[in-house]
C-alpha cells in the first residue's frame, strides 16, 4: 500500500470555543454550589438536643444486706444532738453536719418557735 501524502494545502484551525449567556450563567452557579458544598462540608455542625422534664436518674428501691466494720466514738461533751443533714444525702468537707445543745435551751427556742411565723426585714 502506498502512504498517502497530506495535503499541505489545507490548514485545519481549532474549532472556536462558543461562549454564550447560557454557559456563562451555568458556569457561575456551578462555581458557586462548588464552593457552598464546600465551606458546608469544611464547617462544624450544630447539634440540636431536646430537653424532657423529668427526673435525672430513674430511682430503684433494692433491698439487700451491707456488712462493714463501725467504730462508735464519743462526744466530748453531752446533750441533745441536733442534725443538719438529712440521712442518705451527701455532705461536703467541712460543712456542718451536727450539733450538740449542751443546755437544752436551743431545743427548747426551737420548739417554742415552731408554729410561729418568721419575717424577715431588711435590719435583720
Amino acid at each position: 500500500m502506498a502512504k498517502k501524502k497530506k495535503n499541505k494545502k489545507i490548514v485545519h484551525y481549532r474549532k472556536p470555543l462558543n461562549l454564550n449567556v447560557g454557559m456563562i450563567i451555568f458556569a457561575i452557579i456551578f462555581i458557586y454550589l462548588s464552593f457552598s458544598v464546600y465551606t458546608y462540608i469544611r464547617r462544624d455542625k450544630i447539634q440540636f438536643y431536646e430537653v424532657v422534664e423529668g427526673g435525672i436518674v430513674n430511682d430503684s428501691t433494692f433491698t439487700g444486706i451491707i456488712l462493714r466494720e463501725e467504730i462508735v466514738k464519743n462526744a466530748p461533751v453531752s446533750g441533745y444532738v441536733n442534725y443538719y443533714v438529712r440521712e442518705g444525702k451527701r455532705a461536703s468537707v467541712g460543712s456542718r453536719i451536727y450539733s450538740i445543745d449542751e443546755s437544752g435551751q436551743m431545743t427548747a427556742f426551737l420548739e417554742s418557735r415552731q408554729g410561729d411565723e418568721v419575717e424577715i426585714s431588711a435590719e435583720t
